[in-house]
């Protein structure tokens, strides 16, 4: 998880919401993508952190399917949007273990986790919350921040 923390930070260089995603295979622990929200500068809304690893990961991996070498996990520091926790599961990805909770619930609308309950997929990776300070933290801060400027 610090990898993916480590990429999030990356998002900030371009004042973009601070979110990292690494993808793992599960065997050897072998990091197979990893990605930071770039919507800001690439000026485009499914440039989150989640599909940018998945993308580096395929290249990788020169498939689609994830799991042709093994199961694998992502890690990412915010919990995944409906979006990305779809195009997880189109990879093939296991497991998605996140560091901070969304906090779309306080604005009425549902978390993937509480979404997820309700649809059907071929492939559904597992949802882990693995609380991390230093996630929440940097998105706290960087919404502070933001409101100051606006």
């Amino acid at each position: 998880m610090a990898h993916a923390l480590e990429c999030a930070r990356s998002s900030l260089r371009y004042n973009d919401v601070p979110v990292g995603a690494i993808i793992v295979r599960d065997d050897d622990g072998f990091v197979l993508g990893e990605g930071y929200n770039k919507r800001e500068r690439d000026k485009s809304s499914i440039a989150h952190a989640e599909i940018c690893a998945i993308q580096r990961a395929s290249e990788m991996l020169n498939s689609w399917k994830l799991n042709d070498t093994g199961a694998c996990t992502m890690y990412v520091t915010l919990e995944p949007c409906l979006m990305c926790y779809t195009a997880a599961s189109q990879a093939r990805i296991s497991r998605i273990v996140y560091g901070a909770k969304s906090q779309v619930a306080s604005k009425g609308m549902t978390p993937t986790r509480k979404a997820i309950e309700s649809i059907k997929l071929n492939h559904m990776p597992t949802m882990e919350y693995m609380k991390m300070e230093d996630s929440e933290t940097m998105l706290k801060d960087f919404f502070q921040d933001l409101r100051k400027t606006v």
